[in-house]
């Protein structure tokens, strides 16, 4: 009977993920003529929602163990959960606050938690895809770094406006490192779409 349980968790995880993967991949929102949104798609939101909710509910526990008279291994417990939750629940409740906007000019919006950045596309000097988070990490002149996760939509949108924008010295290898069915919308190839 285990091995039932186990294999309908995996189906019903990898079934969850494919969903969410394929919500990323909708076609970003264009507010006007070549002004494309890049945030996470609604159904991505959703889990923002969901982690903070159980990330509060762990907190809550976590102090009432802190509470507990007479009981150290209890409190033990709720002094080591209550700092690690608390900061996944403000991680997950800020990551998903991200909202960016990218045009033929630049990239600009709000990040999670630096607040409202600017970045002009003639001012970049790297672009890289960090792969572990799978985030495309752009950088400017003067230090500014913008980081636009591979789950947001727009982000295939971002690498086309790049192809398009910038010198092919700046963002050639992070478009390789990019997964294949992306990297052919950005030109990995250094010429462009």
């Amino acid at each position: 009977m285990n091995w039932l349980n186990t294999a309908i968790s995996t189906l019903l995880s990898a079934g969850l993920m494919a969903w969410l993967i394929r919500a990323t991949r909708r076609a970003p929102e264009m507010l006007e003529d070549g002004v494309v949104s890049v945030r996470y798609p609604r159904e991505m939101r959703w889990f923002q929602v969901f982690g903070t909710v159980f990330c509060a509910v762990v907190v809550g526990l976590a102090v009432w163990l802190l509470l507990a008279p007479d009981k150290p291994r209890d409190r033990m417990i709720g002094a080591v959960a209550l700092p690690i939750m608390g900061a996944l629940g403000f991680v997950t409740w800020r990551e998903f606050q991200v909202f960016l906007v990218a045009d033929r000019e630049g990239i600009r919006g709000t990040t999670a938690f630096r607040g409202h950045r600017s970045m002009r596309w003639d001012d970049l000097t790297e672009v890289r895809l960090s792969p572990i988070p799978q985030w495309l990490v752009l950088r400017d002149r003067y230090g500014e770094t913008i980081r636009v996760s591979l789950y947001m939509s727009g982000w295939a949108a971002v690498l086309r406006i790049l192809a398009e924008s910038v010198d092919p010295a700046v963002w050639r290898d992070a478009v390789r490192r990019a997964p294949s069915h992306e990297r052919d919308l950005g030109g990995a190839d250094g010429r462009g779409p």
